[in-house]
């Protein structure tokens, strides 16, 4: 996977400016793109592999949504995490504090463990990514 070099600025020091890695996405699969290839790599035809899809998201949202973590074996598992103002004492806190939900995702250990066996390929700074070889700066991977 390519990586490449972006400026990052400290907002309580702007004036300080250091460079960070972060990901190149080459591209985006969506929900209809899995459905074709699902199809073609089984005895199932793409719009049931889709119908199947459109109701996995349904039954995820509506048991993420009533507190339940939705795990799929040997894959991962879905949790609705959120974020809320801090309050001195119990009475204090309120349903309005709630700032922010999120779904969260935890890969199954062996999914993981494949993740952290990607190889990253540095790209040098100001190049585009996407017009880049693979093996350019693979010497710079440390």
């Amino acid at each position: 996977m390519k990586v490449k070099v972006v400026k990052s600025v400290d907002p309580r020091n702007p004036e300080v400016i250091k460079y960070r890695l972060v990901p190149f996405y080459a591209y985006k699969v969506t929900l209809d793109d899995m459905s074709e290839n699902i199809s073609r790599s089984s005895s199932v035809n793409r719009a049931d592999v889709a119908a199947v899809l459109d109701v996995l998201k349904h039954e995820l949202v509506t048991h993420v949504a009533k507190g339940g973590i939705v795990e799929f074996d040997g894959f991962g598992s879905f949790r609705l995490s959120l974020s809320s103002a801090v309050r001195d004492t119990p009475k204090e806190t309120s349903i309005k504090d709630i700032r922010n939900r999120n779904v969260r995702f935890r890969l199954d250990k062996g999914l993981q463990r494949q993740i952290d066996e990607t190889k990253f390929v540095k790209v040098p700074y100001g190049e585009d990514p996407a017009t880049t070889d693979d093996e350019l700066d693979e010497d710079d991977n440390e």
